[in-house]
């Protein structure tokens, strides 16, 4: 897709979904013509005005979705570009056929999926659209990933974060890395948080998480320490106003907070300056369940403060706590009679 996704924002989204109230006929109409010509901007629209009319969110489908599913429909493009394949008449077999021609790009399974989850949207939208009467991709299996569970959270170590936190150059760039770190907060909701969100004498950070989800985060002293610096000097609701980056990369929106992309180019960016593999935001908040876990919090307390839905996704932390305490404890006696014999 040649098109960059514009910052999606509510009203946008209502408004391209009443761009598509066409009637019966003439959205179907529409539809049809965007999929036989694989006109990737249009159909992208069109699952847009899907997800706003037929999710349980409306319009507040986040942008990370909206940016994967636009990548995805680009992608679901190509590949139907190059195969000659007609979007209208996909059989099942060609969703693994998709699946595949992703998983050969080199990405991993995750990101295999989350394509596979985008193409299925926009199958979803045609049959909404009534330019299809079935999805044919409906069943299509999900790459299976090899490594265990445990081994899929990619966390930073405790002197990799030592080295982002001195390489910090200001407080903003402290906050950023301390809410990922000791709150376990996602990029949109680092992003988008307010000042009159927090309580600075609780510690306390009301977020819109996942979901649409609204909920009171708990944050460490660090974090606290950066915002409060913060605060002194703020001029605008939001805690990382838009203005406040200088990354060189040019303003593609108005909105008055940090996109999620800018957030993750000033965590990368410290992450260069400090001597650390850039892993991403959303390391900070794996680095978060697996620190707890370590420490011997109880896997409750881990999926309270995370605020997992499934207690099988935190379960997955406290697996890699256990799995460092039995290396660090095997053959610890055995060091010990070495010494005792060393020195007989």
């Amino acid at each position: 897709m040649t098109q960059v996704l514009a910052h999606y924002r509510p009203e946008d989204a209502l408004a391209n979904a009443h761009s598509w109230d066409l009637g019966t006929e003439g959205t179907k109409g529409r539809a049809k013509i965007a999929a036989h010509d694989r006109d990737a901007v249009e159909l992208f629209a069109l699952t847009v005005a899907f997800l706003t009319s037929e999710s349980d969110r409306g319009a507040g489908v986040s942008e990370h979705t909206l940016r994967a599913y636009h990548t995805a429909c680009g992608l679901l493009v190509d590949w139907a570009t190059e195969r000659g394949k007609n979007l209208l008449r996909l059989t099942a077999k060609d969703g693994g056929l998709f699946r595949e021609w992703i998983a050969a790009r080199g990405v991993g399974p995750a990101t295999t999926n989350l394509r596979l989850a985008g193409a299925k949207a926009v199958l979803r939208a045609l049959v909404w659209a009534e330019a299809l009467t079935v999805n044919p991709w409906a069943d299509t299996k999900r790459r299976r990933n090899p490594s265990r569970p445990q081994d899929q959270r990619d966390h930073y170590t405790t002197r990799e974060i030592g080295a982002l936190h001195t390489a910090c150059k200001d407080a903003r760039e402290r906050a950023i890395i301390w809410m990922g770190v000791e709150g376990g907060l996602r990029v949109s909701e680092i992003a988008g948080a307010r000042w009159d969100a927090l309580d600075c004498e609780t510690g306390q950070i009301t977020v819109t998480g996942k979901g649409g989800k609204i909920a009171s985060v708990q944050l460490g002293t660090l974090a606290l320490n950066a915002l409060r610096e913060l605060r002194a000097t703020a001029t605008t609701d939001y805690i990382f106003p838009a203005q406040a980056c200088s990354l060189g990369r040019p303003r593609e929106r108005e909105d008055p907070n940090l996109s999620t992309a800018r957030v993750r180019d000033i965590v990368t960016s410290v992450a260069k300056r400090a001597g650390v593999e850039p892993r991403g935001v959303h390391s900070l908040r794996h680095s978060c369940g697996t620190f707890l876990a370590e420490r011997g919090e109880d896997i409750r307390t881990i999926q309270e403060h995370l605020r997992h839905a499934d207690p099988s996704t935190t379960a997955r932390y406290v697996k890699v706590a256990q799995e460092k305490l039995r290396r660090a404890v095997h053959g610890l006696g055995e060091e010990f009679v070495a010494a005792d014999l060393g020195g007989a």
